[in-house]
């Protein structure tokens, strides 16, 4: 199942989309909606 990685700033833009064994630190993301560079950290434990 995949899932949305939702700004923490604004919560209303979906950023990227990832499945349940992606790893990621340290990718910067620009958010759509407010502007705001948004650090990737998807840290997910099987």
């Amino acid at each position: 199942m995949k899932k949305w990685y939702i700004c923490p700033y604004c919560k209303k833009k979906k950023l990227i989309k990832y499945s349940k064994d992606a790893k990621s630190q340290g990718i910067f993301l620009l958010c759509k909606n407010c502007g705001k560079e948004v650090e990737i950290k998807i840290n997910n434990k099987e």
